[in-house]
């Protein structure tokens, strides 16, 4: 059930792109989308349409990895290509075993940040759960990607609620902006906090913030 939410995130956050494509494609998706041009969004699973082809993870190799734009939705636990991008990110997934508990490695906290971020224990349940954002450049030059992982289910689906929504997209300019990161680089990683109760974010929060420099 998580593959199949995550496809349907994936389409709705294309689609709000692409009707947007009059005036400007919404931030941080522009990264990644531009009309005409094909992005790829990679799932566990999947099916084409227009100019983003939804595919599965398995159906890629590395070659086809090396030019274009894609974004990659869930953890290496789920998405292995993600593991390759792992070196950028301060915020990591750990499963503590299979079906372990699931949290946000914050490999170098700042003064006042936990050291972990643990999410619900299992989907359905009511409490916090956690979800990052980052938009990251190719070490080749040749193209970007967007990362989008979540602990559980609702916090894959607070980050649809996120790019979909105007004044959530600017609450994360502003948190970005208190950092100095946006002046510095567009790249970045972005903590974020999920309210849920019957597997439904209900709340969404920025918690924490990173710049991630250019490649080169």
């Amino acid at each position: 059930m998580a593959a199949v939410a995550a496809i349907v995130c994936a389409f709705g956050w294309y689609r709000a792109a692409a009707r947007s494509a009059a005036t400007a494609i919404p931030w941080p998706l522009s990264a990644v989308v531009r009309p005409g041009a094909e992005t790829k969004v990679v799932v566990s699973d999947g099916a084409q349409a227009g100019e983003a082809t939804i595919c599965s993870a398995r159906d890629l190799n590395r070659r086809a990895l090396e030019q274009g734009k894609f974004v990659f939705v869930g953890a290496p636990t789920s998405n292995p290509w993600v593991s390759l991008f792992s070196g950028k990110l301060n915020f990591q997934v750990v499963e503590d075993g299979v079906g372990g508990k699931m949290y946000f490695l914050n490999r170098r906290p700042r003064p006042g940040e936990q050291p972990i971020y643990q999410g619900l224990k299992h989907t359905g349940s009511a409490g916090e759960n956690y979800a990052t954002i980052s938009p990251l450049p190719r070490d080749s030059g040749q193209g970007n990607v967007l990362i989008l992982q979540g602990l559980r289910q609702e916090g894959t689906e607070a980050l649809g609620v996120l790019l979909a929504d105007a004044a959530d997209r600017t609450a994360l300019k502003h948190a970005l902006d208190a950092h100095r990161g946006m002046r510095d680089s567009p790249y970045f990683e972005a903590l974020i906090r999920a309210q849920a109760v019957a597997g439904a974010p209900l709340s969404i929060g920025i918690v924490d913030t990173r710049t991630i420099p250019p490649a080169g």
